[in-house]
């Protein structure tokens, strides 16, 4: 009440906005020069803001998030090369399993039991 009572003598009884214009927890300039210094002397080695972030920590440099060092990161106009992109493998045939007769069943109790498993190649559609 009193509060309110200060205001209105102030005339201040419009809605602000709630809050603080900054966060409390908001980086410093120093945090985010931090961050941008990591990343220039171990993006190379590191190639991710998620390694990036934990060797902050380890290096007591910057504790930050993943997150935030990748946000830092973009806004700075940097970019890291990320992992090497892997070379997929590519196969003329596909592989099926098909189930087919066993000539030989070895239990006749088992509900299978005439069954076997035979891997054959199947061509695939690209090389129809």
């Amino acid at each position: 009440m009193l509060r309110w009572q200060a205001r209105a003598t102030a005339g201040r009884l419009e809605d602000a906005k709630p809050g603080l214009e900054v966060p409390l927890h908001a980086l410093l300039d120093s945090e985010r020069d931090a961050i941008v210094k990591l990343a220039e002397g171990w993006g190379e080695i590191d190639l991710s803001h998620r390694k990036l972030a934990h060797r902050g920590f380890r290096l007591d440099l910057v504790h930050a998030s993943e997150s935030t060092v990748l946000r830092v990161l973009t806004a700075a106009g940097m970019h890291l090369p990320g992992p090497p992109k892997r070379a997929t493998q590519r196969h003329d045939v596909d592989v099926w399993v098909i189930r087919a007769p066993d000539p030989n069943p070895s239990c006749a109790a088992a509900p299978l039991a005439g069954l076997r498993e035979q891997v054959r190649p199947v061509p695939s559609e690209e090389t129809w």
